[in-house]
């Protein structure tokens, strides 16, 4: 008798889930073709062919035929049914076809089709109606954040949030019924302390649980065992070794102290292509306390993370005469092996291995010298002016900038705001003085 395993199994499961729901949610009927994933802030989820993260509409065939889309329309108005019509197109049986959401209006035949029209992050409607005029599925409006897409769940009814989106594919990662809006407290604001003190956290609804972290990583409920990552010291040669962050579940009050006489971490990792970290020359460095803390409930969509740097010095706020910049993210972002922007990497290595006998120096490929929005990370960004003013908070995207600077044991940073962090895309600070700020 032959055997099957279970991951055999899983595999043939997936393949199979097209066909196995084909036409039907939960003993609802569904239409031949319809509207099954949408994202309106796509961030870093899929570019196009052009490059750009445009806003996406997922179609999917539920029947067991093809079915030629000439002539149909899509739409983000329910008065213009039309506003972009398919060219001679067809979608297979059980297939999923992807249409670009871009204001770029291209309908040919062959390769990739772009709608006239973009799909707005505060929610419309997504309207699908046949050659005949008759309305074929409608997608209701929804408010969407950066990187989730809204759509069907196979086996189940209704409408789902997706934080892992599946363009292209069929909707298997874990759909939410709700997103969460609600934040965390803090007991204290972020900024500069003369004395350790205790941090309580708490949230006004007692069905949440809180999750949070002290390493600049996201509250992530897959990391409370904690999630490691590879990175390397020596170049070239020299092993990977192994970082990690962890997040924990809230129960009881936070310390807060001056952690300056703690090993260093970050410090201690070689930023460039050379044979050992740059390392401080003093013992101690000043360090700060990054909390992040997320409100979790089940089957919700948790988007939101509250975040507070907190430093501790005799002087408190007097310690420095200059504003502060605290940026949080997760370290994994800046210093892995494969996909971290802050070290020599994988690139580097990979360029000495298909060029042997050449030397490397710092005008070569590393990760650090890559571009683009695919080597833009999520972060937080906070700037304490200094004043006893509240510190000025945004979350960001973050890139290496620079040219041979790259290379540096320290990097400049560029610093993006945009609509699908969540914060909006200005940074409305006066920062330099008098000058008016970006907002103004």
């Amino acid at each position: 008798m032959r055997r099957f395993s279970t991951q055999s199994f899983l595999f043939i499961l997936l393949g199979l889930l097209p066909f196995l729901f084909a036409g039907r949610l939960m003993g609802q009927e569904l239409p031949a073709v319809v509207v099954n994933e949408i994202m309106a802030s796509n961030a870093n989820t899929l570019a196009d062919e052009d490059g750009d993260f445009s806003d996406w509409i997922e179609l999917w065939n539920t029947s067991g035929e093809a079915v030629d889309l000439e002539g149909w329309g899509l739409s983000d108005d329910d008065d213009a049914p039309y506003k972009w019509v398919f060219p001679a197109v067809q979608i297979e049986a059980g297939a999923y076809l992807l249409v670009w959401a871009s204001n770029k209006e291209r309908s040919a035949v062959v390769g990739e089709l772009h709608t006239s029209f973009a799909i707005s992050g505060d929610g419309e409607p997504i309207v699908l109606t046949n050659a005949e005029g008759e309305r074929v599925h409608r997608m209701p409006p929804m408010p969407l954040g950066g990187d989730i897409s809204y759509g069907l769940l196979p086996g189940e009814e209704g409408f789902f949030f997706f934080d892992e989106p599946t363009p292209g594919l069929a909707n298997t990662t874990v759909g939410y019924v709700e997103v969460l809006e609600e934040g965390v407290n803090f007991s204290h604001s972020g900024g500069f302390y003369p004395e350790d003190f205790v941090l309580t956290l708490s949230v006004d609804d007692p069905e949440l649980t809180i999750y949070y972290t002290l390493d600049g990583s996201e509250p992530d409920a897959a990391a409370l065992e904690g999630s490691s990552f590879l990175y390397k010291n020596s170049y070239p040669g020299g092993s990977l070794q192994e970082g990690s962050s962890r997040t924990y579940v809230y129960s009881d009050p936070i310390s807060i102290g001056d952690r300056s006489a703690e090993p260093y971490v970050l410090a201690g990792i070689n930023a460039r292509y050379s044979g050992s970290p740059y390392l401080p020359q003093s013992a101690n460095i000043f360090k700060g306390t990054v909390v992040r803390a997320r409100a979790v409930k089940e089957h919700a969509l948790s988007l939101r993370t509250d975040t507070e740097s907190y430093f501790i010095a005799p002087e408190g706020a007097g310690r420095y005469d200059l504003p502060v910049v605290s940026i949080a993210t997760d370290w994994a972002h800046f210093f892995d092996y494969e996909s971290g922007i802050y070290v020599a990497g994988k690139y580097a290595d990979e360029w000495v291995a298909a060029n042997p006998g050449e030397s490397w120096d710092d005008g070569r490929p590393g990760n650090y010298n890559q571009r683009g929005q695919d080597w833009e990370k999520p972060g937080h960004f906070e700037y304490f002016p200094g004043n006893g003013d509240p510190a000025y908070k945004h979350d960001v995207g973050l890139r290496i900038h620079g040219g041979w600077s790259r290379a540096f044991y320290r990097k400049s940073l560029r610093v993006y705001a945009r609509n699908a962090y969540g914060s909006g895309n200005t940074l409305a600070y006066p920062f330099f003085g008098e000058l008016p700020s970006q907002g103004d």
